[in-house]
């Protein structure tokens, strides 16, 4: 998520907008309708006004898109980075995991 943002920010500096998205991100996947800010902000334990300034960002950078509705994740931002080396050793990751999870039930 940090692409595009300055170099001179932290892992905890972008820790807010992590949390947005894995809220926006965890809405999605349940199928619920768009969440509000509201449900973020209690979903996140941040502020109101923060999570407001948080998803203006977060939606300059095309990560969620923003509707009166409420907020959803926005896949674009996904598939930029499909061919993305970090991104290919993610799923090798995952998989490994899943191979591992399947060995351990299998004993």
């Amino acid at each position: 998520m940090l692409e595009g943002y300055s170099r001179d920010r932290n892992i905890a500096a972008a820790f807010p907008e992590m949390l947005i998205t894995m809220a926006i991100r965890d809405n999605d996947d349940q199928g619920l309708p768009p969440i509000s800010v509201s449900a973020i902000a209690r979903q996140t334990g941040l502020p109101r006004a923060s999570v407001q300034r948080w998803l203006a960002r977060l939606t300059q950078h095309r990560v969620i898109k923003k509707s009166d509705e409420g907020c959803v994740g926005d896949d674009r931002f996904l598939e930029a980075r499909l061919d993305a080396k970090y991104f290919e050793r993610i799923v090798a990751a995952i998989r490994l995991a899943a191979r591992q999870l399947g060995d351990d039930a299998r004993s």
